[in-house]
């Protein structure tokens, strides 16, 4: 039985004391391990450097890069298997995508600060005696 190809993201966090060319080289050899484990790799996003929230292994920033791809559990493993031998990760993750979730022009919580505030009812009578009115 052929198991259906399926979205992913990986997740990675790659040591900051690469060189742009050596993250790119980074990044392009795990879009491969994806492809030659029979996986289609779909985008890889850049999150840029960030500060971590906590100490990993002496590291207190780290370049976050998201990857999406189709692919079945074998695919999986052998990702994670050389995400977790590569020296220049510092910690990744793997998980099934939700495409309902993925970010494409305009995050919600964008257009929804857009929208002007409603104002709040006034307090009922009971409500301003302290909800007496509910213990009757």
């Amino acid at each position: 039985m052929s198991e259906e190809p399926r979205l992913y993201e990986a997740m990675y966090i790659l040591d900051t004391e690469l060189s742009d060319d050596e993250v790119e080289e980074q990044v392009e050899q795990i879009e491969n391990v994806v492809r030659e484990a029979g996986g289609e790799e779909i985008a890889t996003r850049d999150f840029r450097t960030r500060r971590l929230a906590y100490e990993i292994d002496g590291h207190t920033h780290g370049a976050y890069k998201l990857l999406y791809f189709h692919g079945s559990g074998e695919v999986v493993s052998a990702l994670n298997a050389d995400l977790n031998m590569r020296a220049a990760v510092v910690r990744s993750r793997t998980y099934v995508a939700n495409p309902e979730a993925i970010v494409s022009e305009r995050a919600p919580e964008e257009e929804r600060s857009e929208q002007p505030a409603e104002a709040a009812a006034p307090p009922t009578e009971a409500e301003d005696a302290g909800g007496e009115e509910a213990d009757e």
